[in-house]
Formats: structure tokens, sequence, C-alpha cells
């Protein structure tokens, strides 16, 4: 990240900032938290502008846009005490769920304060005003948003053009909610293994930016990354096209969501996200860059099928010989409900080879460990992908999930 020197930057504007600008800042509802108020998206001359009352707060770690009205009971970063399987059931929140998809078209065009109040109204519990955000905003069709008109400032359709324009993250989007629905949010900014990572990459401050949310729930934080968990798998579409023409919402778009991505447990969600600021790893024992960046690669389908490494626990794998074994531990009661599934390509010139047949998998008697042997026929780089699904789990949308992807060099 490239740095700002944050003091030379409120000097240069402190007399260029008008009451009107502080008044609008500090009117604003609960409290902008952010691990850096000028990164990604936000990293601009003119975000320092209008944001000049930001502080640093040594407890929370992070920079906050009114230190002085912070509330003093929010804690500070630390490893949540429980699961999320401890806390969430996802059957307990159908009807939040059913709330948020079906909220009326109406709110695109009413102030986003509207917006929240219709979503959190008559939920007295913090974990049901985080859901139905959550699930709001990841079945927005932001994509599928081609506006002829910059919609009005004041609109929620705004808010959603916006992030399709690039002006703005999911992630700022989430912080606006979450502080209508008086809800401590974090904006976090570090490196991901997403679209951008292919495996075996150095980590580049750059290239593998991302942005994400830390919410309290309860007194703990726990994760959410809402771009990561909004998913186009289906589209019920009367009309016969994806137009919203001028704003206008003739049909109603669904969208799905990754719960992988809500309220993720730390060591899951530390696979893929690596913050700037390490106590927002909210880990026992952080990770660093070098670790972050030599584990294996493991995906959701990892932690969803309690899959575990046996042998090789870094990303890149380097064998001297024409073969590599690698070997997965599967929970004994579930195991003969686990169908495995694997690619193999070889890499050579920007051009991938689908190289399947020369992977050979099988399982021990007890059925407890997984076996991959990889012979290729030829000494090169390859990516392995390893693919899992519990087949006892029914539904149109269910298939086989990534979990584990290496990098393979043979010598």
């Amino acid at each position: 990240m490239r740095s700002f020197d944050y003091g030379v930057a409120q000097r240069q504007i402190s007399d260029r900032v008008t009451p009107g600008i502080l008044k609008q800042i500090m009117s604003a509802p609960g409290r902008l938290l952010t691990t850096n108020p000028v990164s990604g998206k936000q990293q601009s001359y003119l975000f320092w502008l209008r944001s000049p009352t930001f502080k640093y707060s040594d407890k929370l770690d992070c920079y906050v846009d009114d230190i002085s009205a912070l509330d003093p009971d929010i804690p500070g970063p630390h490893p949540p005490p429980t699961k999320k399987a401890e806390i969430f059931n996802l059957d307990d929140y159908i009807d939040v769920d059913n709330r948020a998809v079906n909220t009326p078209t109406k709110f695109y065009r009413q102030p986003l304060k509207d917006l929240v109040n219709y979503l959190i109204a008559g939920y007295d519990d913090e974990m049901s005003k985080i859901r139905v955000i959550y699930r709001w905003i990841t079945g927005q069709p932001i994509d599928q948003l081609p506006l002829e008109k910059k919609p009005a400032k004041s609109h929620v359709l705004f808010e959603l053009w916006r992030i399709k324009n690039e002006e703005k993250s999911y992630a700022e989007l989430v912080s606006k909610l979450c502080r209508y629905a008086d809800i401590p949010c974090v904006i976090i900014h570090g490196t991901v293994k997403g679209s951008t990572y292919e495996v075996g990459d150095r980590i580049d401050e750059v290239k593998h930016f991302g942005e994400w949310n830390a919410v309290l729930v309860d007194g703990h934080w726990r994760f959410i990354n809402s771009y990561w968990g909004t998913v186009t798998h289906d589209v019920i579409n009367p009309n016969g096209d994806d137009v919203i023409k001028n704003g206008d919402l003739p049909f109603r778009l669904y969208y799905l969501c990754d719960d992988n991505y809500f309220l993720t447990d730390p060591d899951q969600f530390g696979t893929t996200h690596l913050p700037m600021c390490q106590k927002w790893q909210l880990r026992k024992d952080p990770l660093m860059q070098t670790e972050f960046e030599t584990m294996a690669y493991v995906k959701d389908g990892y932690f969803n099928l309690h899959v575990q490494t046996l042998t090789h626990t870094q990303c890149i794998i380097v064998s001297d010989s024409n073969q590599v074994e690698i070997k997965f531990t599967i929970p004994q009661q579930s195991s003969l409900n686990i169908d495995f599934k694997c690619r193999l390509f070889l890499l050579e010139d920007g051009v991938e080879k689908r190289k399947d047949r020369y992977v050979f998998m099988h399982r021990t008697n007890n059925n407890n460990t997984l076996t991959v042997k990889i012979r290729p026929p030829e000494r090169h780089v390859f990516r392995f992908e390893l693919f899992g699904k519990d087949v006892t789990i029914k539904g149109d949308i269910y298939d086989y999930d990534w979990i584990v992807i290496y990098k393979l060099i043979f010598k």
C-alpha cells in the first residue's frame, strides 16, 4: 500500500474544510470505522478532504471519523470465543432472509436510512439486523444496472450505481447500512486470494488488494464479505431481458448468497484474507505474510466437508521424481457421503491443458483417508484442483465445491 502523510494532508486542507462539511460528517449515524481511511477505492485527496476528522484509535487499531463520539464500550479486536456454528443457524433466520429478498423496489428511490428502517423494523437483536443487511446487499443485481442516467444522490440506487462504477465498494456500503442500524462495523483493508490470485503467487498489495468488514455481534467481532457472498446463480426474469432502464425495475432479479462469507470463523477466513492490521485477523496466533503466501490454498469445501491435509501443508509442491502423493483425512462418520473429483492442468506458455487421466484417487479401507497420486508424463508445472460434495445434501444449487488447489513443479 502506498504511504500517505495524514499530517501533511490535514494541514493542506484545513483552511478548505467548511462548517457545512463538518456538520455533515458529525451528523452521520453511528461512527465510521476503517483500518485505513485513504486506501483502495477511497485512496484520493478528495476522500481525505471530505473526512478531515479521522483519528487513530489504539484500542480498536483503526481510524474513527469522530473519536470523541465513539462508544467507549466497543471492544477492540479479539478472537471470538465461539464458532459461527454455535451462534448462527440459518433455519432460524428464514423470515429475515425473506424480508431482505422481498424488499419493495420503491426503496431504490428512497434514502438509505429509510431502507434500513424497513429492513430492521421489529428486530431487537444484532444478529437479525446484520443478517438482513447481508442478505439484502448480496441480493442486489449490481452488475445488471445499465442505468442511462446517474441516480439521485439521496437514493439507494445511487449507492449501488457507485459500486457498479467502482467509485465505492461493497464493504463501504455494508458500513453505511450498519451505521444506520446502530451496528458497530469496521472496513478492513488487506490482501485477498481472490480472482486476481493464482496458486503460488507472491502476495502483491496492489494486485491482491481487498476490502471486507468486521461487525460486532454480542460483544465479539465477526467477519463478513458481502462481495464474495454475492452469487448470481439463477435469475427469474419474466420479461425476457436483464435490463433496468432509467432506474425502473419492472421485474425482480433474485441473487443467491454464499453463507461461507457471513460471520466466517477466523481460521477459515484467514486462508484467503490477510488484513494490513494484524490484530484484525482475530486469531490467537496471527499469520505472517510469508505463511499466508505459502500455506495450502484451501477453499470453502475444505471447511464445509471437514477435510484436512495430512501430508502437504504448502501450496507449492516440488518433486524430483515423476510422482506426487498427497493425503487427506476425512471425517469417518461422513466419509461415505463425500464424493470427490479432481482436475489436473499442464501450465505452459499461458495455456492450460487438461491432464486428469494422470491422477489416481483411492481411499483406505476405513474410508477416513483419501490418497491422491499424480504421475504426469512429463516434468513440467501443473495445477491440481480437488473438489468434493456431500451426496446427502439435495438441492438444485448445491454442487461440487473446491477443497484445495496446489501448484506442482516436477523437476
